[in-house]
């Protein structure tokens, strides 16, 4: 039952019970003692009863559930020659890019991140100019993401090593979201239109390159799957681009579309 309704019968009973006090004066009568049966009490019991539980059910739904706090998000910055990135624990990910020069943010919020172990919070291992790494362990696996930022060319390699540490025999595929694009920051009423066809976010596949223009907005019908080995993945606004290109053996690729501004493009190894 709900406290609305529990509320408007006890309100609908201190009325009566008012308006008889105030309205009603029945003369008083004696009465002679009277045995009660057993069943009567019985009965009465039944009720403080079901007023106790009435009572715990409404304590319970008024009792809210307690929220585990979200991991705290520590980043570190990694400044070189052409840009500014910014690393987080969280997912052990690049989260962001700039481009020096040009003061320029691509719209990227992560990078090389592993499916499931997105809200993870990693350990922070190592951290100097030209080096970042991350680590983290739940009973089945070991996770270890390194970060090298010492070629000057402007490239950044990135070293994943995933190992079994359970006692149990596991062969599993998995995801690596090699970019996380996220345009909500962007104006769309500001960008013209034909700068907004520039947007496009790609994938290097046997031979061929399959391209998606206008990626500024996404839409359900993005959702793709497909078997097949991939060279890169890349994703470029009007001036600049970012491309990640795995060095280990992918067994297929995927576009997610999470929301109007939020698409990911993943491969399985």
């Amino acid at each position: 039952m709900e406290r609305r309704t529990l509320l408007a019968i006890i309100l609908s009973l201190f009325f009566l019970l008012a308006y008889n006090s105030l309205i009603y004066h029945p003369a008083k009568k004696s009465y002679a003692p009277v045995n009660i049966p057993q069943d009567i009490v019985n009965k009465r019991d039944m009720t403080t009863e079901r007023k106790d539980a009435t009572q715990n059910l409404l304590q319970k739904s008024t009792e809210l559930p307690i929220k585990t706090p979200p991991p705290t998000d520590e980043t570190k910055t990694i400044d070189t020659q052409y840009f500014t990135t910014e690393a987080t624990n969280i997912g052990g990910a690049l989260k962001s890019v700039v481009i020096k020069k040009y003061s320029h943010k691509l719209p990227i919020k992560a990078i090389l991140q592993l499916s499931g172990y997105e809200n993870a919070r990693f350990t922070l291992e190592k951290a100097d100019d030209n080096l970042i790494s991350y680590s983290y362990t739940d009973g089945t696996y070991k996770i270890v993401k390194d970060y090298d930022f010492s070629d000057k060319s402007g490239i950044i390699r990135s070293d994943l090593s995933i190992t079994n540490i359970s006692n149990m025999s596991k062969l599993e595929n998995f995801k690596i979201v090699n970019l996380s694009i996220d345009t909500a920051n962007l104006d769309e009423k500001m960008t013209p239109l034909n700068e907004r066809s520039l947007f496009e976010y790609s994938v290097s596949q046997d031979g061929s390159i399959y391209r998606k223009g206008n990626a500024m907005t996404f839409t359900p019908k993005e959702r793709l799957s497909k078997q097949a080995a991939i060279k890169w993945a890349a994703f470029r606004d009007r001036y600049f681009c970012v491309i990640v290109k795995p060095e280990f053996k992918t067994v297929s690729y995927s576009t997610e579309p999470i929301d109007r501004n939020n698409l990911t493009v993943n491969t399985k190894s």
